[in-house]
């Protein structure tokens, strides 16, 4: 074997080595991951109208990066640094022309939106909390069946579906609720399933790694 072919079988057994050092960190620490990255979610969500308050850039950046995952509505969003943390329909029609669209952020009267609404609001700080838990408690826990999990969804898409189609408005508790209920229900059903799926790919990269270690 020439030395390109030598230094190819090197860097492919680098390469190896190291998708395998970093399946092993993922599967052995997959739910801290998931909660730093819900936490990163929560931090830009809040940091958002922080900045925004104070006319720095990065603002509306950060509502951009959240943009793709939530409508951002302001009357079905939370605001901070204002009288009030919820504003309706006709409040935000008398602040003037666009002041419903998404991309409206807020003024120094009213406050500063999130930048996700309130239901994914109260979807991603379940999600945490619940996580937090999981890792505490949850994995002796034994996961839902689908027929437990049909009951904690079915809230958020019949809310969801009614005020899409006019039927009636939902209000910031109804959506914090449908949220919480949606998040349990993705955490007790779906965390279960991840880690044995991860304690399974960790095992069998240490057994892969034991083998080629005996030859």
């Amino acid at each position: 074997m020439g030395t390109r072919g030598l230094r190819r079988v090197e860097l492919e057994a680098v390469v190896s080595r190291f998708a395998n050092q970093a399946a092993l960190f993922t599967g052995r620490h997959w739910l801290l991951l998931a909660n730093l990255a819900l936490l990163a979610i929560l931090a830009i969500a809040v940091g958002a109208p922080i900045l925004e308050s104070r006319g720095h850039p990065v603002a509306r950046a950060l509502y951009l990066v959240l943009a793709p995952t939530c409508h951002q509505l302001p009357e079905r969003s939370y605001f901070l640094l204002g009288p009030s943390a919820t504003l309706s329909a006709d409040e935000l029609d008398a602040l003037g022309p666009g002041s419903r669209a998404r991309r409206f952020t807020g003024t120094p009267v009213v406050g500063y939106k999130l930048a996700v609404c309130q239901r994914c609001l109260a979807i991603y700080v379940a999600w945490l909390v619940l996580g937090v838990g999981f890792g505490l408690f949850g994995r002796h826990l034994r996961q839902l069946r689908m027929r437990q999990v049909l009951p904690l969804i079915a809230p958020i898409a019949v809310d969801g579906v009614g005020q899409m189609i006019g039927l009636w408005s939902s209000s910031w508790p109804t959506r914090t609720v449908t949220g919480v209920l949606f998040a349990a229900a993705l955490v007790r059903w779906a965390y279960p399933f991840i880690e044995q799926g991860m304690g399974e790919m960790v095992q069998s990269i240490l057994h892969s790694g034991a083998s080629q270690a005996a030859r």
